[in-house]
């Protein structure tokens, strides 16, 4: 009984976070964690140059969450 009631708990704080970055950050809006962040590194154009790659990575994964 408590292990559901803790997966359920769970799941629904996934959802709010969701929302939460879905309503602040417009280029999130998708929140598929390898899209938006190819589409955010596309739009800044920070991995044309393969010396920013790592910032690009962090960049994103400050913006969007998990990456590739």
């Amino acid at each position: 009984m408590i292990a559901r009631f803790c997966y359920i708990l769970l799941v629904l704080t996934a959802f709010a976070n969701y929302g939460t970055l879905a309503s602040f950050m417009p280029e999130c809006k998708d929140f598929f964690p390898s899209q938006a962040c190819r589409n955010f590194d596309r739009s800044t154009r920070l991995c044309s140059e393969p010396t920013r790659r790592g910032e690009a990575f962090e960049i994103c994964r400050k913006t969007c969450g998990l990456c590739w």
